[in-house]
């Protein structure tokens, strides 16, 4: 029997990758190592020369020409790791093959998905390749800081950990040869303390030039004759060997709890160091080894009898192979006396020695051996080493592949490896215990690929067919599964679904049949609008098979079902689902009583079932009846009302006489005057297609008419003649059961049927409303009119056929029809195929077309198992530094395509006039290739795909600034050279900035900066009535406080956000609930617990976690992008809304900001009026009194004042101004709306620590800009750095003060500090040198008046003096603002609050957390 005790410390092995001397992967290995293959290369002199290997070293006896190699490990797939090409070229090969393994292992374990959330740690053996840094110091001096992050090993692990977005632990361990088995231990240490959910664990060694031999010395470690033979009697030595090796670890019950695919389990793991107990530093000791067995077996709590095979370290040295097994002797003991029960093998013999790598080899090895129940051969074994005696030992030398199979214990194993240096680690692995088996699972399925090039999807698809053609008993629903929550989702999609392993084979090699869709998901976060039909459509058993396997969908019927039977003695789901689907085709189901109930029951289902998977709809139109199912979703109409009134409704109508409807294919105006008068326009449906509805009779005539006007037409099955004045009769009854309701704001927005628009908040509360919509005219047509105007859309048919969709592509041109996307979720009473297989296909298109579905939850009442598959396919490129040949190739600066033509005499130099269209895309397209490192950039190319961000954006605007007028807000608006270099062309001014009208400007600015407000004549006036105003608030009583009991803080994860976070949970006594962005609700607190982690440390969170709530959402969506029933509980609850979210980008596109700063304070001023009242707290900008006013050199801008008539150039202060003036808007409509206005937010004032996007801020920029020139000029104390807990502090200590509501506030640190003083205290060890203005610009600019520091200067320029030059030779013009903060602060003395100074100590935090985040 079998003992599969567990001690609750188990980790699983559940992904495994692999790149190694004879195999690039997992399963290659596993042949390589079964079939006992050795993998050393042997080279020839040509191979060697060829490689760059001196002649004379090849000639040499002591020259051994052989290596364990992996080729190709500088090329690489830049576009999927998302690196540009001059970052590719400087990565050390070890990184990039690092890259690559690690993706495959993530994806191999399905946790690249949503099934990958939670904290992942990263745990990387390597060292730094001297040989490689070399070249790039000799190659590339002008890319140094960078190349150091891409080629020192020290920056390995976090490097994976950024790229990857992996935010558990990141290390880089070195222990030498041991470092990669050290770092899983590391990683199992680091789950089971809970510093991580999953880890990845690895190492790596590419030992450069590929092929290479090594020079054999007696006595030292190296084979003389480059076989490696551990054990054996003939033993001389180890060979070296690259290879890479990562595994993906999670706490066993875990992975069992998520049907994990467990290839091995890792029941215990020990670290020690020999100390000096061995003949010297290099030397192995028996018994550090021996104790380090011991102590893994221990944690393991095994017997070591039980343990059948060891992986031992192997070197095949003389010394070291008798040492090792003495070492497991002793660990070992007698074991009873059992002789030769445990193998051992070492993989050295395979593949050499992967020194970082070494440790993670052998695991893997022996991780497969378990999987597999076999051991692999040990190879080059003919008989033992004399000074072993393995006779009298627990251990063989396996030499042959053996099936492994032990009755009496669970199959156990060690892994060994050993450092230089006498790091010793040791690994116990026990076989993967059974998975519990997954469910049958629904019958249809979809399989999904995606790639970030159209040729690695194609490569995949070609995988994945050759992965069912050998395995095809796999369980396809496992597969489909696997790849929908365990890949990460990319550009290029595809799609199918299958019901089988042969359907899906066959699919995949037909990738362009139709029953396989291919798209590309494009970036456009197109809105999702979800249509409903009205009557017409319907048909008995209309989502019975999604009744039947959808829990989501079977309880929104129940429910509806059990509503309506409190007033109906009806059984609807007989209704809609009847035993006899013969008479139920022609049966209720078109009776107007009971159609359009189930016709509201299915659609209201069937969106509820959408919802559930996460697919939430931005808008809604209905088709008559249809709005019934939107006003019920956007929260206009409870779902009890909304049945009340559709039941009311339908049977209202029943009652009325019989009447006729025709649709005719002409337009609603063409059709109008041919209505004799009992006849209506009832529904307007397309540009060439309305319906009449009326009597019989005139209905015929009208017909007739329509024949001699050769007009077509199709008299339609309908029971009544609705939105005609036959229904006249009920309007009044209908009107009183509407106003027996109650009607609310809509949350959702939708389009009105009645006026082809969106719908108001006072038209959907007007019970007149319902009434005109019942008797008007259907204004379709002009509703999806609206709807494409409005944005390229996902049009989504959420009820039974296709005719809105046909309705929606009418009105689209060929190009309309590439941008929107229609898509239908059920089909009609004679669809082939079942409601769950269409809605399967139509999940398909929307996953293809870049909509979101939460693919967890769509698997949620089912268990199923993550399986390893077919990995990514990398799209690689070359890049290698030494593809740039050596410096004098290199050469100087490129010339920029046309400054030397300016100078012999061309048209390009601004002094000589205008630069052509055709020269600025030359000069744009030759910035965007330098700074990206990108070749042959083309005119059309984008700077942000090249890889371009907001920090090398500064770069590009600096390299052009000699010779175009251009701005970094342009470069933003227009990133596609073409575009730029028109936007620039439409300029006519120069934008060259010469040192002269520099100096000119500067000095005169200096000038009127240096004036204070006091001293202004025409503000004294402004400035008494302030303090009198002031004065007002000497008696305020701020005792007073309000006990707030549920505070809605958005921007919980920003660099405020977190500190305000802070100060309401240690402050307050309130629940603290959070909307933050993610995929899941998951995510989104793993979002939060990352940031808390980062800047509160590990225990924060866990002592106030009882207080705090998260929801998944986004503020620029309607309805906060929430779940409607959770937005009404949260309007409900809430009782205080503190709105600190925002983009803070100064010179990012304006619609981003406008979204992010207009769009959500709209959303939260309406969530604020919605449910219970509540206070709001908005945080805004002291960037607000900027800009400039007509007619005003100076303005004193105060608390008290808003809307000054500015006008700003920069994205974040325009939005944020227009969001001010949303709260002046809702202050009169009742709203108690606090502003307060912030500051330059700096580091944390008790450790120097700042945000981790540290590049964004001005005051930092400007920091590193003076110090990288090293000149700073003379400054007045007028720049304020408050201290990011004293800024969430002082808005704590305001914000809940009775006396204080619906006030603004100026939040920021009175003690003014001058940059200069600051840049050269002492004791920062800047090197700084302050100078007067005119000496610092003779500094900075050459003879000529350039400057050799454009980045830097422009830096300075950016943040300092902006980017308008407009008025550069007169800065009389500019409107200068004088802030006045006295009111806030004296507020605040009031209430015991203090403001840090800025002192050298202070200051010295600051620097040292710039120096630490590698920013100085």
């Amino acid at each position: 029997m079998r003992d599969y005790k567990a001690t609750g410390l188990e980790i699983a092995i559940v992904g495994m990758a692999c790149r190694v001397p004879g195999a690039d992967d997992v399963s290659s290995f596993w042949e390589l190592l079964k079939n006992g293959t050795e993998a050393i290369s042997f080279f020839s002199d040509d191979e060697l020369l060829a490689a760059g290997i001196g002649a004379e070293t090849i000639r040499g006896s002591d020259y051994v020409k052989a290596g364990g190699i992996i080729r190709g490990s500088e090329w690489f797939d830049t576009q999927l790791f998302a690196y540009t090409p001059r970052e590719a070229e400087v990565m050390d090969p070890q990184l990039k093959v690092l890259h690559e393994c690690a993706w495959e292992a993530l994806e191999d374990a399905g946790c690249m998905g949503e099934r990958g959330r939670g904290l992942t740690g990263v745990y990387i053996g390597a060292s730094t390749s001297l040989y490689w840094m070399n070249d790039v110091f000799e190659r590339a001096p002008d890319f140094l800081r960078e190349a150091n992050l891409l080629a020192g090993s020290q920056f390995f692990g976090t490097r994976l950990s950024h790229q990857l977005d992996l935010k558990g632990p990141g290390y880089t361990v070195q222990t030498a040869c041991s470092s990669s088995l050290v770092a899983v231990h590391l990683a199992c240490q680091g789950l089971l303390a809970g510093d991580c959910d999953t880890a990845l664990a690895g190492g790596v060694t590419v030992t450069l030039p590929e092929v290479k031999g090594y020079r054999y010395q007696e006595g030292m470690i190296m084979s003389p004759d480059g076989h490696c033979r551990p054990f054996d009697a003939d033993a001389r030595g180890t060979v070296n060997g690259s290879g890479v090796g990562v595994v993906v670890l999670k706490r066993l019950q875990d992975a069992v709890e998520s049907g994990d695919y467990i290839y091995a389990v890792i029941k215990g793991s020990a670290v020690n160091n020999d100390g000096r107990d061995k003949v010297g530093f290099t030397a192995p000791s028996v018994a550090g080894q021996a104790e380090v067995i011991k102590s893994a077996q221990a944690m393991a709590e095994v017997e070591p009898d039980s343990v059948t095979y060891v992986e031992a370290h192997g070197t095949g040295t003389v010394l070291g192979d008798p040492i090792e097994l003495e070492g497991l002797k002793l660990a070992f003991g007698s074991s009873g006396g059992r002789r030769g029960y445990c193998g051992v093998g070492a993989v050295k013999g395979n593949i050499g020695h992967l020194d970082n790598a070494a440790g993670i080899a052998g695991l893997i090895k022996t991780a497969l051996a378990l999987r597999q129940r076999q051991i692999p051969p040990s190879i080059n074994f003919s008989k033992p080493n004399g000074k072993i005696d393995f006779a009298n030992s627990p251990f063989y030398v396996n030499t042959a592949l053996k099936d492994w199979d032990v009755p009496e214990f669970p199959l156990r194993a060690g892994v060994s490896s050993f450092g230089i240096g006498g790091t010793n680690a040791h690994v116990v692995l026990e076989e993967a215990p059974e998975q519990p088996a997954p469910d049958r699972g629904r019958e249809a399925q979809l399989l999904a690929l995606s790639a970030q090039s159209m040729k690695s999807l194609d490569d995949q698809t070609k995988r994945l067919a050759g992965y069912l053609d050998r395995n095809p008993d796999v369980r396809l629903p496992d597969v489909a599964y696997t790849l929908l929550t365990g890949r990460k989702q990319f550009k290029y999609r595809r799609v199918l679904t299958a019901c089988g392993v042969e359907e899906a084979k066959a699919a995949l090699s037909s990738p362009d049949s139709s029953n396989v869709l291919t798209a590309v998901a494009d970036d456009a976060d197109r809105p999702v609008i979800f249509m409903f039909p009205g009557q017409g459509a319907q048909y008995a058993g209309m989502g019975e098979a999604l009744y039947r396997e959808e829990a989501a969908f079977r309880e929104a019927v129940d429910r509806c079902c059990r509503i309506l039977s409190e007033t109906s003695a009806c059984d609807w789901k007989d209704v809609l689902y009847p035993a006899d689907k013969e008479a139920g085709m022609s049966g209720r189901i078109h009776q107007t009583s009971y159609t359009q109930p189930a016709i509201f029951i299915f659609e209201y289902a069937l969106a509820e079932l959408l919802m559930s998977w996460g697919v939430r709809p931005d808008g809604m139109i209905g088709h008559s009846l249809g709005e019934y199912a939107a006003a019920c979703l956007s929260g206009v109409l409870t779902l009890e009302d909304a049945l009340a009134l559709v039941s009311a409704r339908a049977e209202l109508m029943q009652k009325l006489p019989a009447g006729g409807m025709t649709s005719v294919m002409a337009s609603a105006e063409k059709v109008g005057p041919l209505l004799t008068p009992g006849l209506s326009v009832a529904v307007s449906n397309g540009p060439a297609l309305c319906v009449v509805s009326g009597p019989f009779g005139e209905l015929e005539a009208l017909e007739a008419v329509l024949e001699r006007e050769e007009i077509r037409y199709k008299r339609l099955q309908t029971s009544h003649a609705f939105h005609s004045a036959m229904m006249d009769p009920v309007i009044e009854p209908f009107k009183a059961a509407v106003e027996s309701v109650s009607l609310n704001v809509p949350n959702i927005p939708y389009i009105s049927n009645v006026t082809g628009t969106w719908i108001s908040a006072s038209e959907a509360a007007d019970p007149a409303y319902w009434v005109n919509h019942l008797r008007g005219t259907v204004q379709f047509f002009e509703g999806i009119g609206r709807l494409l105007a409005d944005a390229d859309s996902v049009f989504v048919e959420v009820g039974p056929g296709r005719a809105l969709g046909s309705f929606v592509r009418q009105q689209l041109d060929e190009n309309a029809t590439k941008r929107n996307v229609i898509v239908n979720v059920a089909g009609s009473a004679n669809a082939r195929e079942g409601d769950d297989e269409l809605l399967l296909r139509a999940l398909g298109k929307l996953h293809v077309h870049g909509v979101d579905v939460n693919w967890m939850r769509y698997y949620a009442g089912e268990r199923r198992l993550s399986i390893p598959l077919p990995t990514y396919p990398f799209d690689r490129s070359y890049y290698s530094i030494r593809s740039r040949g050596g410096h004098e190739e290199r050469g100087e600066r490129p010339d920029m395509d046309g400054r030397h033509e300016a100078a012999a005499g061309g048209d390009i130099s601004a002094e000589k006039g205008a630069v052509s269209l055709a020269d600025k895309e030359r000069l744009i397209t030759a910035a965007f290739s330098e700074v990206t490192g990108v070749n042959n950039v083309g005119v059309h190319d984008d700077f942000f795909e090249l890889g371009g961000n907001s920090l090398s954006a500064v770069g590009v605007v600096a390299r052009l600034q000699g010779e175009l007028r251009i701005s970094l807000g342009q470069l933003f608006e227009h990133p596609r050279a073409s575009d730029l270099a028109r936007e620039i062309q439409s300029r006519t001014v120069s934008g060259l900035i010469e040192k002269a009208a520099m100096k000119r400007y500067l000095l005169a600015r200096q000038e009127r900066y240096r004036t204070s407000a006091d001293s202004i004549v025409e503000l004294a006036p402004m400035r008494r009535l302030y303090e009198e105003r002031n004065r007002a608030y000497d008696t305020a009583d701020l005792s007073r406080r309000r006990t707030y009991r549920d505070i809605l803080l958005t921007g919980s994860t920003g660099y405020l956000g977190i500190y305000l976070l802070r100060e309401l949970l240690t402050r307050t006594e309130a629940d603290i609930h959070l909307i933050v962005r993610g995929g899941s609700r998951e995510e989104a607190g793993n979002r939060l617990l990352e940031k808390l982690r980062h800047y509160f440390g590990p225990d924060f969170y866990g002592n106030w976690k009882r207080r705090l709530f998260v929801y998944r959402g986004d503020l620029t969506k309607s309805g906060l992008g929430l779940e409607q029933g959770e937005y009404d509980r949260l309007a409900d609850r809430i009782d205080c809304v503190l709105h600190s979210a925002a983009n803070v980008s100064h010179y990012g596109k304006y619609d981003d900001s406008c979204e992010a700063n207009i769009t959500a304070t709209k959303q939260l001023i309406g969530f604020a009026f919605a449910g219970g009242k509540k206070a709001f707290h908005h945080i805004s900008t002291m960037a607000v009194a900027s800009g400039t006013v007509p007619d005003k050199r100076d303005i004193l801008f105060t608390e008290y004042d808003g809307d000054a008539g500015q006008t700003m150039a920069g994205a974040y202060a325009a939005t944020k101004f227009e969001a001010e003036k949303l709260l002046f808007e809702a202050r009169k409509q009742g709203l108690e709306a606090s502003i307060y206005r912030v500051g330059n937010i700096v580091f944390d004032s008790v450790n120097g620590k700042f945000q981790t996007n540290i590049e964004q801020n001005a005051i930092y920029s400007l920091i590193r800009a003076y110090a990288a020139i090293g000149f700073v000029p003379e400054m007045e104390r007028d720049t304020d750095f408050s201290c990011v807990d004293d800024v969430s502090r002082a808005i704590v200590s305001l914000f809940d003060r009775e006396a204080l509501q619906g006030e603004t506030f100026h939040i920021c640190n009175p003690h003014a500090v001058s940059m200069s003083e600051l840049l050269t205290l002492p004791d920062l060890g800047l090197g700084v040198v302050e100078l007067p203005l005119e000496p610092f610009l003779d500094a900075v600019y050459d003879d000529d008046g350039n400057s050799g520091h454009e980045t830097d200067l422009y830096t300075i320029q950016l943040h300092s003096i902006g980017e308008d030059r407009d008025n550069l030779d007169d800065p009389s013009g500019h409107t200068l603002f004088h802030p006045a903060s006295d009111k806030t602060n004296e507020l605040l003395a009031r209430t015991g609050f203090i403001w840090s100074v800025l002192d050298e100590r202070q200051a010295s935090k600051m620097i040292a957390h710039c120096r630490a985040a590698n920013f100085l």
